[in-house]
């Protein structure tokens, strides 16, 4: 697809593109970023692009350029390193709408600041993934409803429960580091609906949790584990 195919597409609402490798190329990328500014009436991006480049960092405000957004995908994509800020800009009145935000994939990972940065610029975000939350960006994220994340502890679930008790829908990835009983600490999350874990490996601990816990403690319970 040649990123031009848009720029006669200012009615566009939901907007994904998929592009594996090195496709399109840099000249493209910088193209898409260009013309998303036109695109004022999207509500929905979803971007798969394994090296999404650009000539500054600036140029990468367009992901989040339409005032009507409400939600931002970006998994699978390959940012490069300092480009959040610019995204999430500090004091854009353009982020109030936005109420999800999905970076699960993304590299380099959010550090707190960013973190900050995008809680701060998005009141209304109810749902967030992104890979290596802390516990101490918790705090930050206490209107949640729905999270992804990866790469978590004892600490974090426990930090978890206590910070985000409104979470209805919550996805773990990778907890080869928590015990069966930090594990056991999400029961504290009553308004729980749904819950995912898919790890690759170790995933005895979560069959125990669920084995453990049933179905008594929230409505509905997806598990999934893939060996």
């Amino acid at each position: 697809m040649q990123p031009s195919l848009l720029a006669g597409l200012t009615n566009l609402k939901h907007l994904a593109l998929q592009f594996e490798g090195l496709v399109p190329p840099a000249t493209g990328a910088q193209d898409l970023l260009s013309l998303l500014p036109q695109l004022q009436r999207l509500t929905a991006l979803e971007l798969h692009i394994e090296r999404l480049q650009a000539a500054s960092h600036t140029a990468f405000t367009a992901l989040t350029a339409s005032s009507n957004l409400k939600y931002l995908s970006l998994a699978g994509s390959r940012l490069p390193g300092g480009v959040w800020q610019q995204v999430f800009a500090p004091g854009s009145s353009r982020l109030l709408q936005l109420e999800e935000v999905s970076l699960p994939s993304v590299s380099p990972d959010l550090n707190p600041t960013d973190v900050e940065c995008i809680a701060c610029c998005c009141p209304n975000l109810k749902a967030f993934g992104f890979e290596g939350a802390t516990a101490e960006s918790l705090p930050l994220l206490t209107g949640l409803t729905k999270l992804h994340t990866t790469r978590v502890d004892d600490d974090f679930v426990c930090a978890l429960v206590q910070q985000l008790s409104g979470l209805r829908d919550l996805h773990l990835s990778d907890t080869r580091n928590c015990t069966p009983d930090g594990l056991l600490e999400l029961t504290g999350l009553q308004q729980l609906t749904r819950l995912k874990f898919d790890n690759q490996l170790y995933e005895s601990d979560e069959i125990e949790l669920v084995q453990k816990v049933g179905l008594g403690s929230w409505r509905l319970v997806h598990a999934y584990t893939i060996a």
